[in-house]
């Protein structure tokens, strides 16, 4: 079987980008390590794992409605409930058919997603990144694995102000998926009554490690949900938290 030509695919979107040049090395490791997966299979004699979704539409839709509705509808199909996911990696592949490499890419680089038809959806995860920024990369690929397929895709470190609404989307739907609205909800609530109905810097610190993000996250995303006051973590950082 010849070497998957995953660098074709990017070859468009590089070529729009003049500033995207450095990403070569990291799409020709993202290709090999693509290459190398299919050679592990065939000496397996076993299948791709794995059940492609089905393609969702997202075009004309609120991007941060959409995002929730799927990262519930995902988590339910999934059968993962409204939990932490601490097996992302694992369970993406082996129930939903997306391949996940860890590989260097520039600093300012999060992920890329392609999908080939020979191996499916192939996401990359900055190996630079903590952990924790990987997992968010590997849901946000995952959403344009669930409503971009056809489209390579580059991720950046920090969103642009002027991001497209799929980037927008994909990000809305990291943060859903990995901090499922009424799970968190329930899990903050219980261990605020623990403490009086104080909110205490500690219970962020453990909720942010049940949930595998970090901190700044979390809070960011309390915020979100309206589960703490505006400004907490800006107040967190004046004060070198």
């Amino acid at each position: 079987m010849p070497p998957i030509a995953i660098g074709a695919r990017f070859r468009a979107i590089l070529a729009s980008k003049p500033s995207a040049k450095h990403l070569d090395s990291g799409i020709r490791e993202l290709e090999s390590c693509a290459d190398d997966y299919l050679d592990l299979l065939r000496r397996a004699k076993t299948g791709l794992p794995g059940t492609y979704p089905a393609i969702r539409s997202i075009e004309y839709l609120e991007p941060d409605r959409v995002a929730e509705d799927l990262a519930v509808e995902e988590r339910n199909r999934l059968g993962i409930g409204d939990g932490p996911v601490p097996r992302i990696r694992e369970v993406l592949e082996l129930e939903a058919g997306l391949r996940v490499f860890v590989i260097p890419l520039p600093p300012r680089v999060a992920g890329l997603f392609v999908f080939v038809d020979s191996l499916g959806g192939c996401a990359a995860a900055n190996t630079r990144h903590p952990v924790e920024r990987r997992r968010w990369t590997i849901a946000h690929e995952y959403a344009h694995f669930l409503s971009s397929r056809d489209r390579a895709e580059i991720t950046p470190l920090t969103p642009s102000r002027r991001a497209s609404e799929t980037e927008r989307f994909a990000d809305a739907f990291a943060g859903n998926f990995l901090m499922p609205r009424t799970g968190l909800a329930r899990r903050f609530n219980e261990l605020r009554r623990s403490s009086e109905g104080k909110i205490m810097p500690g219970m962020l610190v453990q909720l942010a490690h049940s949930y595998c993000v970090s901190v700044q996250t979390l809070t960011l995303r309390l915020e979100d949900l309206g589960l703490i006051g505006g400004g907490t973590w800006d107040k967190l950082s004046e004060h070198s938290f």
